[in-house]
């Protein structure tokens, strides 16, 4: 197999590259030139600079290729403007399908979210769109046009929705372990709101599964880990491997809610980065997990790393990369 690979500098693509060499497939990634792909060629990616924006830099990267691995997106956050977001996560994926389709590409698999259907407990692929935020709608907006171009014959397409990934080489989840590791991090309201992690191995995983699969055309799958847990849990198995106890501080939701506005009006006055948002806050008091029954039945997909040993080996790597 002859694969692209979008996004391979970032978390999930930098290990799904690396599993596919490994596995004897040869391997293109289409890198910004801005970003350093030193540790990809040294494992022997083929490595294509442009921008994802530009068709033909993507024609270029797609020559030649049977599958498209669409790992590239633009997080939500502080920095993070609507419009920045929309171009990689709307703009470059109809860039990257054209393309696609210009090159009569196999198979395009795009990485999209859970958050696609909002927080709404254990859902299941077929859920409503219910987006909640600008990186929620965009991706939105980038999925509903990967399926269009299946739909309409141009592109065979499979969508995936990875729920909550974590594991060694994660540095957005870092500030959590690190504020949990300090005593900063406060349970808010019962702390028995659903979350559902899911390590890197396992996703890795779901990606191969879907790749050169017939039945995955036009699909959308939920990968996720063995089971949800409540944030109470996620927080006191990170406190134990991290050896230190969990804070006593338990704070009320209104008054978090409350807090986290203020932080974000203050953090525009001195154009600074909130110290926590209304977003992070609703994120850690809502139910929000993934349904995986679909993967499990058409893919046979079985995710084996359960909360404790992910927690243990992400914090191992932690420490031996002194983040901890």
């Amino acid at each position: 197999m002859r694969a692209l690979v979008t996004g391979a500098t970032g978390f999930i693509g930098s290990h799904l590259t690396s599993k596919l060499i490994e596995s004897g497939h040869k391997v293109r990634a289409f890198v910004r030139q801005t970003n350093d792909s030193s540790w990809l060629e040294s494992i022997g990616a083929e490595i294509v600079h442009g921008s994802l924006i530009d068709l033909n830099a993507a024609q270029e990267a797609c020559k030649d290729v049977d599958i498209v691995f669409n790992l590239a997106g633009r997080m939500g956050g502080y920095k993070s403007t609507e419009q920045e977001m929309r171009l990689v996560n709307v703009t470059a994926v109809e860039t990257l399908l054209e393309a696609c389709q210009k090159s009569e590409v196999q198979q395009f698999i795009h990485c999209s979210t859970p958050g696609v259907v909002g927080m709404v407990g254990i859902a299941p692929e077929c859920m409503p769109y219910n987006p909640t935020g600008p990186y929620e709608h965009t991706k939105y907006e980038g999925e509903r046009i990967a399926l269009q171009y299946h739909d309409n014959g141009k592109v065979p397409v499979t969508v995936v929705r990875p729920d909550f990934v974590y594991g060694p080489g994660d540095l957005h989840k870092l500030k959590m372990f690190k504020a949990i590791q300090e005593g900063r991090f406060p349970i808010i309201g019962s702390g028995n709101s659903l979350i559902h992690p899911t390590y890197i191995d396992d996703i890795v995983s779901g990606f191969e599964l879907v790749a050169n699969n017939e039945a995955a055309y036009g699909e959308k799958f939920n990968f996720a880990g063995p089971r949800p847990v409540t944030i109470k849990e996620l927080v006191t198995t990170i406190a134990d491997k991290l050896n230190v106890k969990v804070t006593r501080l338990r704070i009320p939701v209104p008054a978090a809610r409350l807090a986290a506005v203020g932080a974000e009006v203050a953090a525009k006055l001195v154009s600074k980065e909130p110290i926590v948002t209304l977003y992070q806050i609703n994120f850690f008091t809502r139910d929000h997990a993934s349904d995986i029954s679909k993967a499990k039945q058409i893919l046979g997909f079985q995710p084996q790393v359960d909360l404790q040993e992910g927690i243990n080996r992400t914090i191992q790597w932690y420490k031996i990369q002194s983040h901890l």
